[in-house]
Parts: structure tokens; sequence; C-alpha cells
């Protein structure tokens, strides 16, 4: 651990998994729930829920409104990757496989494919705040995962909606180097990044390459 934090999480190296994350101490690092067991509709699937919000609900079952617990909503704020491979577009593909009400706020726009990052162009500061404002105050959200913020003032968008809205469930993915190698934000948003989103994450889940560029050093395998 150094300068607040600590590492944990998983990612990817060579051929294996190394665990890496970094999480603020600044907050308590889990938040937990009681789990209660739905019983089995009639499609046959079990189900968990936490809290009154279903995962891993389909269509076919059939409770009392009374009883019903809801979809999980879940809110991308993060890049769009046109190769389909990452940002947005990776979210809603693990949201869907889960079976949660996937959302999103787009921050940049993306022209990229399996061989690297051609053109990235940012979401103005504004128009994110009215994609989040605009999900928020109708749908809601259970929880956030937050991607790629590709300037400072994106990240103060994100933080003073994280503050104002109350959101608890904030999954970081603090996005600044591409598999392919490619660096995604320019350096003084890590600072800010680090500084006034980190404290209010209930994880944070960088790359090896992201880890090393946040701590300053080289992290062996």
């Amino acid at each position: 651990a150094e300068d607040g934090v600590r590492l944990l999480g998983w990612a990817r190296k060579g051929g294996g998994l190394s665990r890496v994350g970094l999480q603020s101490h600044r907050r308590p690092p889990v938040i937990t729930a009681k789990l209660q067991h739905i019983p089995k509709a009639a499609s046959g699937v079990a189900h968990t829920a936490v809290g009154g919000i279903i995962f891993g609900m389909t269509l076919t079952d059939s409770l009392p409104p009374s009883q019903s617990p809801r979809y999980a909503r879940v809110l991308s704020i993060a890049g769009s990757d046109s190769g389909g491979g990452a940002g947005i577009q990776a979210d809603l593909k693990t949201f869907s496989a889960l079976r949660c009400d996937g959302m999103t706020a787009i921050t940049a726009i993306t022209a990229q494919n399996t061989q690297g990052v051609r053109a990235i162009h940012g979401v103005p500061a504004q128009m994110l705040r009215a994609q989040i404002d605009a999900v928020l105050e109708d749908i809601g959200a259970d929880a956030v995962k937050i991607g790629m913020l590709h300037d400072p003032e994106v990240v103060r968008v994100v933080v003073e909606a994280i503050e104002r809205h109350r959101l608890q469930q904030v999954v970081l993915d603090p996005v600044m180097v591409a598999t392919s190698g490619d660096r995604l934000i320019a350096s003084e948003t890590v600072q800010v990044l680090v500084n006034e989103l980190f404290p209010l994450a209930t994880v944070i889940t960088p790359n090896l390459d992201e880890a090393a560029l946040l701590l300053g050093r080289e992290i062996a395998g």
C-alpha cells in the first residue's frame, strides 16, 4: 500500500491474473447487504436479491407485486468503443448477461479496433451532466460503473453528480491506458481523478499499466 491506497482486485497480465486494483481508505471498502433467496419462478430460474433488488430476473417471473423484487438498475458513465470490446458497449453486454437494467452516459466517442485507438472525441461536460441527470432523475440507479473520463472538467461533473444524487455503490475503472498501450486521458486529469473521485468510489479497478501509472512505479507480475 502507498499514499493511503491498497491494492486489490484482479487484472490480466500475460496468460494469468494478477491482483492489482486500487482502493481509497477514506470510505469503507465493502458494502454488504443481506442476501435473500427468491423462490424459483415458472421459468425454473433461481434468483438472489439484495435489499429487494433482484439479479438474474427473467421476464417469465410472476411474483405478486407486493413481493416482486425489481431489476437492478446500473448506470455506465464511460466512453464509446467503436470496436465493441470496451467502454459502454462492453458494460451493456455485461449488464445484460447479469440480467440488470443497463443505462449509459457517454463521456467520449472513440474510433478504435483491436489494433489501437485512432481518434478520441470528448463529449462536452454539460452534455454529460444532462445525460446523467436525465437518467437519475427519472429511472434512478442502484449502482454506477465509471470508465473513461478524459479531462478534469468531466471528472468534476461525475464527482458532483455522485454527491448530488447520493450514489452509494460506485465502481470506478480508471481508464487511462488501452489494452493496445495507447494513452487515453491527459496527464493533468489523473491528479483530479485521484484527489476528487477516488474517495467517492466503493471499489477501484485499474489494470496493471494503470496501477503502475498511479503508483509511479512498475508492478512485478
